[in-house]
């Protein structure tokens, strides 16, 4: 089983890569040649380690790095591209105008697909085609016949490209050959969800990886004696436990499981160990396993793999201008004018109703069904992402949790102003993987502005 690796771009500390999707922490380095490579089709090569960590209390209180004679010499020590190789073709913007704009192609996205849709997307179908855990009112394999009878049937509607970001003239998508720059009647965002890694000692380590990289590229390479640790604490962990024949779901010693009667039967049944535990360090040892001692016990495991909450993709709708509402530890995206939301944008788990979601934007009747189904969501008075002291929040930037504590003595109140003090946020994901993990863990109403493009554009 590969993990990959990267080398942080501060102190050249080796870390394992926690995340499969595009944009995300490290998906992407420099390599030898200067070039920008894939750190799934290569490995970056092997970097000595800086001896020194620099937190940024260090930073702040140093002059001497704030000099002008030092702070040009800072790019050296960076993986910065050599050069840029130009695009071969040059891209066209072609300016549209749809009466229903889809974007993303999951579940819900599928669902609200009709005759006056265009969907624009990464890809279709999602993480319902991986995931082998069920859903609790619908037979996953019914649920995939729908949608895939849909995508057949409306194959003409789909576009493949990447949401860049809402600009004065529209919103921006990039294709294979061209730009859109598109103006809808209606916006449907339907870009889902992720899950974000927790804050623990050893959280830097390969094997430590989101619950969507563990179901499309590791689970099958996991030995049928191998066993998981699943961190969390909700029908989500379960989920993610089930998609292995062994597992432990470990939640932090301040959350109380909140399983559903149908998944607190399903752990039961499968044989899955529940703990509460905060986790005092991990170490990767020669054959690649992960020992993770916590106050109480020691596991040896083949991954960790996190699965506290799902998040929605903020940074979507946070260009667009839309606002957002911060309960029970996530952050939901409120429809506003034309743009609606569905499916994992709005925090649903459950592939039933994430399909609910977008089929009633076409069957208004299906509300009331949506509703009495919505699942009840707790609060806890500490982040159920906190699993221990000294964990690495912002990998792209190096912004450690006594940073923030250090930040916080200063004044420091929400995330906006983290960042400002540490740079957390600022790397190459924009954010997308740390900040609502900081923003958690502070209580904090305000994150970070998501701005346009939100994704690199090769020019």
């Amino acid at each position: 089983m590969r993990v990959p690796a990267a080398y942080t771009k501060r102190t050249k500390r080796k870390i394992g890569i926690s995340y499969d999707e595009y944009g995300m922490p490290y998906t992407e380095y420099v390599n030898e040649k200067g070039e920008i490579t894939s750190v799934f089709t290569s490995s970056p090569k092997e970097r000595h380690p800086l001896p020194l960590r620099i937190n940024i209390k260090f930073l702040h209180e140093t002059r001497l790095l704030r000099n002008s004679s030092v702070l040009p010499a800072l790019p050296f020590f960076q993986d910065l591209p050599k050069h840029y190789s130009p695009l071969k073709k040059h891209k066209d913007v072609e300016k549209v105008h749809f009466k229903r704009l889809i974007i993303g192609g999951g579940t819900s996205g599928i669902a609200a697909l009709n005759e006056d849709s265009i969907m624009i997307t990464r890809e279709v179908f999602g993480d319902i085609l991986f995931d082998e855990s069920p859903s609790s009112l619908l037979s996953k394999e019914e649920i995939v016949k729908k949608l895939k009878e849909k995508v057949k049937k409306f194959e003409n509607k789909v576009l493949y490209g990447n949401y860049m970001g809402k600009f004065d003239e529209g919103l921006l998508f990039e294709l294979e050959d061209k730009f859109l720059l598109v103006e809808a009647e209606e916006i449907v965002v339907s870009t889902g969800a992720r899950t974000l890694k927790p804050i623990f000692k050893g959280n830097w380590e390969q094997g430590v990886v989101s619950r969507e990289y563990y179901i499309r590229k590791l689970k099958e390479e996991i030995r049928e004696d191998s066993k998981i640790l699943v961190l969390g604490y909700n029908d989500l962990a379960v989920k993610t436990a089930l998609n292995s024949k062994k597992a432990i779901i470990l939640a932090p010693q301040h959350v109380d499981f909140a399983f559903s009667p149908l998944y607190r039967d399903l752990a039961n049944e499968n044989g899955i160990e529940l703990e509460r535990d905060y986790i005092v360090d991990v170490v990767r040892t020669d054959d690649k396993k992960l020992i993770v001692t916590t106050k109480k016990s020691e596991y040896e495991v083949s991954l960790i793999v996190f699965s506290v909450l799902k998040q929605p993709r903020l940074e979507v709708t946070s260009s667009m201008g839309l606002s957002y509402t911060y309960e029970n530890h996530v952050y939901k995206p409120i429809s506003e004018n034309n743009v609606q939301i569905t499916g994992g944008m709005l925090g649903i788990v459950d592939e039933y109703l994430s399909l609910l979601s977008g089929e009633v934007l076409n069957d208004p009747s299906k509300m009331d069904e949506l509703r009495n189904h919505s699942s009840k969501e707790v609060t806890f008075p500490i982040s159920p992402y906190y699993y221990g002291s000294n964990g690495l929040i912002c990998e792209c930037e190096e912004v450690w949790l006594e940073d923030i504590e250090y930040a916080k003595s200063l004044g420091v109140k929400d995330t906006e102003e983290i960042k400002r003090v540490t740079g957390l946020g600022t790397g190459k994901c924009q954010g997308k993987a740390c900040a609502i993990v900081a923003g958690d863990y502070l209580k904090s109403n305000i994150l970070i502005s998501f701005r346009t493009p939100i994704y690199p554009v090769r020019i």
